[in-house]
């Protein structure tokens, strides 16, 4: 999914969203992207929960991403949405953050 503005007469993308489907089918990753000047305006969360109910639809079960363990924004945000925030090994810049599409 893609969120689109217009800034001097030109189309330009200011957002980004997309998963991939895991073997078995049942959870896919994600990632989101959003400009720096269109951060906190409400993009990310119209493309996260776009993304999600198109996910739920085509029958995956739980949405899951890696997020850096400084990346406080994200981390927030993902909370925000429902996601749980689960600690990797020791030692991993990482945290994978989940949530189940039911």
């Amino acid at each position: 999914f893609v969120c689109t503005a217009r800034e001097n007469g030109r189309e330009l993308i200011v957002g980004d969203a997309r998963y991939f489907a895991n073997p078995g089918r049942e959870s896919c990753e994600f990632g989101i992207v959003v400009a720096d000047g269109w951060r906190h305006t409400g993009v990310a969360q119209h493309l996260m929960r776009s993304l999600m109910a198109d996910a739920k639809e085509k029958g995956f079960r739980t949405m899951a991403s890696l997020v850096l363990r400084g990346n406080r924004d994200m981390l927030d945000f993902a909370a925000s949405l429902g996601f749980a925030i689960e600690d990797l090994p020791s030692g991993s810049d990482r945290v994978r953050i989940t949530k189940p599409l039911h």
